[in-house]
């Protein structure tokens, strides 16, 4: 451990120092006192070593002649230190560097200048990065607890079995607790927990809320994601904080501009390092947000440069608005998971709470994650990609298609609750708590590996969420599973699919790739129905990092109709649309010359969503309108046929046809003759025959095989 100075020092008030409890009499009573090394910093990149000493027990005891050694030197508490239940000692070399890390100092600083009052430091204390034992020495000289890792020849005096493996740079051993205390076996099980801790880390505990009727608002990608978010930077009046791994939608780009000219406080935080690097759009977004005075953060470690990063990637997808409103989804704030387009882009699951406490969580969370001090935090104008001369693009133009799947804002009360990664994954994914007792589990999975390996070796193990899967099958749990197909995912989702299909039990589990005739280009949505009760709705992928080191968001939502909504999305992706549209065009008309005419496709219908309009007036081939309504302009005399084919999403099509007859008629003679009020009592009598004439002749031709195709039948 390096023995640089520190700035400062403190003795925190629920560690009092020479205080006239620690009687000679008291210390010696506790000396069977329960404390043990709960956390330790070996592979340190500043000087930054540290540990920490824990109670096991609910007593309270003086550490006044207690020594903490790596065999090699130590330090020895000559103060009245007190230990606390559930409030551990902190001894650090590098205070400035840990109060970056934690947002606090430690209580207390090896290098400071009143350090040497309060422990002595024999010999050279230094944690070796390959391995090396920790060992607390009580005031009688008697071994409390050791810790051996790594490759090392110290002696295992208080050890049992082999050391635990040794660190990676930056990385925090952590030992695992059970009700509040932590656990001692003297093996390296204790200190080997599923989740990885980095120098930084945090502790988010999954938080529960209670959401009253009508707070909370369940949306897909790519039906109205855009929508709901777009309305919502609209309603801004304070302050917006997004967070997102990536960011290059340029309609969400210009809303939060809009809402900046608005006075609306504007926060941005992304990875910096996203898989692929960043994409040309994504620096212009930042910059230009940047420019116009918002705050826009990355996280990005560089371990060359002695900077670790807190998590793995940031991972989590949300943003929160004037500390009320809370979007939290699977998709990233780019076109395809945000798409103008509502038929195609990814699917993707959402959901928008209105709630003051969960919006106040997380931005405790932001404000943790991207918090200036930290050193894996930077400023994106001192991003050497930063460029202050950007311009936004201009956002691709969309067709207004109809949504296939309107937003759903809740009727009645539900519970939530917001679970961080990788902090609510200490021991297993926090998944597994739900589906161990579930009845029916349906997932839409953008990534799944099959195999999983630990943190502490190489040997490979069956993901434990496909593993509890098929566990629960085998108990009759109906399991419907949806992966991606796309050519980067294929191979490894595959694998995932041909075990479930190979070892399921159950007749109505279904298991399966995306169809590629489906309009949705990518499920990129990693959520779980539940029951049919709780909804997740989540950014965790099936792999282990996402669970284990990642900063991921996950909204467990328990609702019986906000599951019904994403299990009918869920109904959609996994069954393909095998029915084609029905399409009618209407009745034959007659038209004089000069005169325009309408001809709607109001009557046509699809059992999903109609996609495209295609007109071709004469039949030649080419494609006149893509709207839902042709204007006919009767330019040349004539019967003119007009067929309308329509598309659903699925690339079913069906198509109808229509005859115009233009007449060169005067329109002063045809008008004439429907002028005389004496015939106006006929109007009706006429309409109603000319119906009965166009129905009759349709079923004529249709019995003969005419073009009218798939129409609906008559009933």
């Amino acid at each position: 451990m390096s023995s640089a100075l520190l700035l400062v020092s403190l003795v925190s008030m629920p560690h009092p120092v020479g205080s006239e409890l620690c009687a000679e009499e008291f210390v010696t009573s506790v000396e069977g006192y329960a404390a043990v090394i709960s956390e330790f910093y070996p592979c340190a990149l500043a000087g930054d070593e540290y540990f920490t000493i824990s109670c096991r027990s609910d007593e309270y005891a003086c550490l006044r002649n207690w020594s903490v050694t790596d065999g090699e030197g130590g330090i020895t508490f000559i103060a009245d230190i007190w230990l606390f239940p559930g409030n551990p000692i902190t001894v650090s070399n590098n205070a400035t560097s840990y109060w970056c890390a934690y947002n606090k100092l430690p209580d207390l600083a090896l290098d400071s200048q009143e350090i040497g009052s309060l422990v002595a430091i024999n010999g050279s204390f230094r944690l070796a990065d390959a391995g090396d034992s920790l060992t607390l020495i009580s005031s009688r000289g008697e071994i409390t607890d050791q810790v051996i890792y790594g490759s090392t020849n110290d002696s295992a005096n208080d050890w049992i079995g082999p050391p635990m493996p040794s660190l990676r740079k930056g990385e925090v051993a952590k030992r695992l607790e059970s009700g509040g205390y932590p656990i001692d076996s003297d093996a390296a099980a204790d200190w080997q927990p599923f989740r990885e801790f980095r120098y930084g880390y945090t502790e988010f505990a999954p938080q529960r809320f209670e959401i009253p009727a009508g707070g909370i608002t369940a949306f897909t990608s790519p039906d109205c994601s855009l929508d709901i978010v777009s309305t919502a930077i609209q309603s801004a009046h304070d302050a917006i904080s997004v967070c997102t791994y990536e960011f290059s939608s340029v309609p969400v780009c210009e809303g939060l501009l809009r809402a900046m000219e608005r006075g609306v406080d504007l926060r941005v935080m992304v990875d910096g390092a996203p898989a692929g690097d960043m994409h040309d759009d994504e620096i212009a977004c930042l910059s230009v947000l940047r420019g116009a005075g918002a705050e826009v953060r990355t996280v990005n470690g560089n371990l060359s440069k002695g900077i670790v990063q807190h998590v793995g990637a940031l991972h989590a997808k949300y943003l929160v608005i004037d500390s009320s409103t809370s979007i939290i989804m699977s998709e990233n704030f780019v076109e395809d998971g945000l798409p103008q387009n509502r038929v195609v882009g990814n699917r993707g699951w959402g959901v928008m709470v209105q709630s003051d406490s969960l919006a106040s969580h997380l931005l405790q969370l932001f404000d943790s994650d991207s918090r200036s001090s930290r050193l894996d935090v930077s400023d994106w104008r001192l991003d050497p990609r930063f460029n202050g001369s950007s311009e936004v693009r201009q956002a691709p133009s969309s067709a207004g298609v109809r949504a296939l799947l309107e937003p759903l804002q809740s009727t009645r009360p539900a519970s939530i609750t917001a679970v961080a990664s990788p902090d609510g994954s200490t021991n297993h994914p926090y998944l597994l708590d739900y589906m161990k007792a579930s009845t029916s589990l349906i997932v839409e999975q953008f990534q799944a590996d099959l195999f999983w390996s630990s943190r502490w070796s190489d040997e490979k193990y069956l993901n434990p969420l496909i593993q509890s899967l098929l566990a629960s099958e085998s108990k009759g749990v109906v399991g419907k599973v949806l992966l991606d197909s796309a050519w980067f995912n294929a191979e490894r989702n595959q694998q995932v699919i041909d075990c479930l299909v190979g070892n399921s039990t159950h007749s109505s589990s279904s298991f399966g790739l995306l169809d590629e005739r489906s309009p949705i280009t990518l499920v990129h949505n990693k959520g779980v129905v539940i029951d049919g009760t709780i909804s997740a709705v989540t950014s965790n992928n099936w792999v282990s990092a996402s669970f284990s080191r990642n900063r991921e968001l996950a909204i467990m939502i328990e609702s019986h109709e906000v599951a019904s909504h994403f299990m009918r999305a869920f109904e959609y992706d996994s069954l393909p649309d095998e029915t084609p549209p029905f399409c009618e065009v209407g009745p034959d008309v007659e038209l004089i010359l000069g005169r325009s005419i309408v001809i709607d496709a109001d009557e046509c219908s699809d059992d999903r969503q109609i996609l495209e309009y295609s007109w071709d007036i004469d039949a030649d081939g080419i494609i006149d309108s893509h709207d839902d309504k042709l204007l006919f302009r009767a330019m040349v005399t004539g019967d003119h046929v007009v067929v309308l084919k329509v598309t659903d999403a699925w690339g079913n099509s069906a198509t109808d046809e229509t005859h115009v007859s233009v007449d060169a008629s005067t329109s002063e003679n045809r008008d004439k003759s429907w002028h005389i009020p004496q015939y106006l009592w006929l109007a009706p009598v006429i309409a109603a025959a000319g119906v009965f004439a166009v129905r009759l002749v349709k079923r004529r031709r249709t019995e003969r095989g005419s073009r009218n195709i798939n129409h609906r039948p008559r009933s």
